[in-house]
């Protein structure tokens, strides 16, 4: 059966000709005999609009040199009263909603032209109607007794209703509007067509000025509709006259908009916004019946990882599944919530002790653990999950957020793949951190961080062969705060590169300094972060450091610990070998500490391996028959295979450097020989040589 053939006179404001040539025959082949004109700028638009008397006006999102903005403009200024249609590739959720809000009717994307003329057709139905709604309320405000006129041509439905809830009278616009001819109609009653949910508020429509409800149309679907009924006398009995609309493409608009306010995107779980609004109605109700509120921060421990190897969009549809991995996990009371990347909200509304909201999250948690597929890939992931329960009194919403979010951070901290409570301490430790960040950003400027220098000694002469530049904190109300406390806060503040090139700076120029003084230092030892080794540019740093003290390359040994040098990554070893190539030494430090797996030593430029103190503090009384003493064996056999310098560190006894020296050991420093010591007092060691004197 061919398609019934319509006139359609359309303005087509498109920069492409082959496009605006694929609408027409997309329209042409739905059944529309038209009468068209392309345009491309804004002087073509407002030519065309002021000449013609278009039905529609079909636009492409964005031209070289004008937009559908500018058109909705064009439209606005010229009172035109022509549905606007823009048809353009994907713009994305957030600039069709814009076009919405501005006055486009609706978006159609170039990719599925299909969906052009239905959506032309409801547009035309559309304006159809509101032409017809404004004719119909001036003809009402101009005569009641053209009331049958305007009834028997508005757009609007217009019914009369017996006080039997009996159709008396239907307008003709039920037929274009619900698809219902007026013998079908006046057959029945409203209550028939009205959602079963909405009949109720139908029978108290009498005492109603304004009503919006669900009718079923003659395709079976339900369309929402909005009006306002009166009470009228006709033939000497009271009747009920109803004047609606259909509203459903506004309904559908509110429901995309509620959406996009209250809704993650990604997952269709509740966003921050509706988070906070269950969080408050659940903290009202559990006060109400003297129960507790439990909150649950939910963070996937290796997302990260997954997201960077294997893209952003597997990381979406990771995100996806977890979610609804979440879902299955809490009861149907629950909210789960998304508050952006890999971070998720559980609220229990109601629980009545510490044990309830535990069971939920060793459920969580054993479920997220389980592998399982996504797109044919296997995946394997595990969450912390922090806890934070109000107490049945006043609680606000942002503490407990707050505190579920640091009981979570605790839980991964503390090994990840488990779950913690807050508790108060926690609190304290987090203000006492935050405290600690605030001054430490302060400390960079006003230079308390201070270098102490610990001389390295060689084992066969025992004379100095190097110094190791150690960083302190000279905070002015805490003293002398040590780097195990501040390095991992820098490191995760950032803070850690502008540390790190203060360090290195101070340490290349106070070493020339001594140089300069007559004292022949060899060899300055600096410590590097593994966040350093992450900055592209870090080379260069070092290179304008040494240009700046004057410093030779083969007198500066960058340390990086053996955690730093396990990842093997191509750009690390990169960044290594180009150090190397300026003629820098590099060492690795805490050797046995960590990673501790030897294929990677084949493939890094390095020249000592400095050994961690534990090994060498566990020596019983220097001798060599323990299990600490046969490692230290089997590290100098294997730096020397590998033509490494071998470094003992901690040396606090005379034993453990007779057996270190006996060993092989090539270098050693530590207590025995010095503490590190301020610059001054460290110029003045190494001016009375030697340093350490046995016996």
């Amino acid at each position: 059966m061919k398609p019934e053939i319509r006139r359609l006179r359309a303005l087509i404001v498109e920069d492409s000709s082959d496009d605006a040539e694929l609408i027409r025959l997309e329209l042409r082949r739905n059944g529309f005999e038209l009468e068209t004109r392309r345009v491309e700028d804004r002087a073509g638009t407002q030519e065309a609009l002021a000449n013609c008397g278009w039905d529609i006006v079909l636009t492409d999102h964005a031209m070289p040199t004008f937009s559908a903005k500018g058109v909705i403009e064009v439209l606005s200024a010229c009172d035109a009263d022509i549905p606007c249609i823009v048809v353009s590739g994907a713009i994305g959720e957030e600039a069709a909603v814009d076009l919405l809000k501005s006055g486009a009717f609706d978006y159609v994307n170039k990719s599925r032209l299909n969906l052009l003329a239905p959506t032309v057709n409801r547009a035309l139905r559309e304006a159809e109607e509101r032409r017809a709604r404004r004719a119909a309320e001036e003809a009402l405000r101009e005569s009641e007794a053209r009331f049958r006129l305007i009834a028997e041509n508005a757009r609007d439905l217009i019914a009369m209703t017996n006080m039997a809830g009996r159709y008396v009278y239907v307008s003709p616009s039920h037929a274009t509007v619900l698809g219902y001819s007026e013998q079908a109609l006046l057959a029945t009653g409203p209550l028939e067509l009205i959602h079963p949910e909405d009949r109720e508020r139908f029978r108290q429509w009498r005492a109603m000025d304004h009503y919006e409800l669900r009718m079923r149309d003659a395709g079976g679907e339900w369309r929402w509709v909005e009006g306002s009924t009166s009470l009228v006398m006709w033939q000497g009995e009271p009747h009920m006259v109803s004047i609606s609309r259909d509203i459903s493409s506004q309904k559908e608009m509110t429901e995309r908009l509620k959406q996009l306010a209250y809704y993650d995107p990604l997952s269709g779980l509740p966003n921050r916004t509706l988070l906070r609004d269950r969080l408050r109605q659940a903290l009202a109700h559990a006060r109400r019946v003297g129960r507790s509120v439990g909150v649950m921060f939910v963070d996937f421990d290796n997302f990260k990882v997954l997201n960077d190897s294997l893209g952003h969009e597997f990381g979406d549809d990771v995100l996806q599944a977890g979610a609804h991995l979440i879902l299955e996990s809490v009861r149907d009371e629950d909210t789960v919530a998304r508050l952006g990347g890999d971070e998720f909200v559980v609220v229990l509304p109601a629980i009545d002790a510490p044990e309830d909201a535990a069971k939920v999250a060793e459920k969580i948690l054993a479920r997220i653990s389980q592998p399982f597929e996504v797109n044919g890939q296997g995946v394997a992931l595990s969450a912390s999950v922090g806890i934070a329960l109000s107490n049945g009194t006043h609680f606000e919403i942002d503490d407990l957020l707050k505190h579920a979010d640091l009981a979570m951070y605790l839980a991964k901290e503390s090994g990840k793949g488990q779950y913690r409570f807050f508790t108060p301490a926690m609190d304290v430790e987090a203000v006492e951190r935050l405290n600690l960040e605030r001054d430490m950003r302060g400390a960079l400027d006003k230079g308390e961080f201070v270098l102490h220098y610990q001389p390295q000694l060689d084992l066969d002469d025992l004379q100095v062969s190097g110094m190791e530049a150690l960083v302190r904190w000279q905070h002015p109300k805490r003293g002398l705060i040590m780097p195990e406390v501040f390095i991992p806060l820098a490191e995760e503040t950032g803070l850690i590169r502008a540390l790190g090139e203060l360090v290195l700076n101070e340490a290349c120029r106070q070493t020339v300094t001594w140089q300069k003084s007559g004292i022949p230092i060899r060899r300055i030892a600096v410590n590097l972060s593994a966040k350093q080794l992450q900055v592209p540019t870090f080379v260069e740093t070092v290179e304008a450091a040494l240009d700046r003290s004057g410093l030779e390359p083969s007198c500066l040994e960058l340390e990086i610990t053996e955690s730093a040098t396990a990842d093997t990554q191509e750009e690390t070893i990169h960044m290594l070998r180009a150090l190397k190539r300026l003629g820098v030494h590099l060492a690795i430090d805490d050797f046995g500490k960590g990673y501790s797996s030897l294929s990677y030593l084949k493939r890094l430029p390095m020249d000592a391996l400095k050994v961690d103190r534990n090994f060498v503090s566990g020596l019983e009384g220097g001798g060599g028959g323990n299990e600490d003493a046969a490692i230290l064996r089997a590290v100098v056999e294997l730096g020397k295979n590998l033509q490494l310098r071998v470094v003992g560190e901690g040396i606090e006894s005379e034993d453990q450097l007779d057996f270190l020296t006996g060993s092989g050991f090539d270098e050693g420093q530590g207590f025995l020989f010095s503490r590190p010591l301020p610059a001054r007092e460290a110029g003045r060691l190494l001016r009375r040589e030697p340093v350490w004197r046995a016996g």
